[in-house]
């Protein structure tokens, strides 16, 4: 049996990773010492631009499902890197994920994981693509 918590956390590190394109990847949060996922239930645009914003880039163009999937990454084990994150609800205004609504459960990952494709700000052109982490970051 799994401990569902309903609280606000006041930061924790967000990055994408995954895919080897600039605003891109799997959503992952850094939570107690380790990286995790986002489950896509309730995953859409909102949660998405949230997401994007909080990254310094300027907006969502998709939320994605099934992110693992999407960009054929191995799905990670339960040690490795649970699903933190559940029924994540934004509004698509707040500043930071931490603001939304989101049940903390440290549950295994089957793979059903939450993604984001983000509009690329013209100053981020000329940024090194691949992995994208938030100020912060671990």
């Amino acid at each position: 049996m799994f401990n569902i918590f309903f609280f606000y956390l006041l930061e924790f590190a967000l990055k994408l990773s995954g895919r080897k394109s600039l605003g891109a990847g799997r959503v992952e949060v850094y939570i107690e010492g380790a990286w995790g996922t986002i489950h896509q239930n309730n995953w859409g645009i909102e949660e998405a631009r949230v997401v994007c914003r909080q990254l310094n880039f300027s907006d969502a163009e998709a939320a994605l499902y099934r992110a693992s999937a999407v960009w054929n990454l191995p799905r990670p084990f339960y040690s490795e890197a649970p699903q933190w994150l559940r029924n994540v609800n934004c509004t698509g205004k707040e500043l930071s994920i931490t603001h939304c609504n989101y049940q903390i459960r440290s549950m295994p990952n089957y793979g059903l994981d939450a993604g984001v494709i983000c509009k690329v700000n013209e100053q981020r052109k000329g940024e090194r693509e691949g992995e994208i982490l938030s100020d912060s970051s671990r």
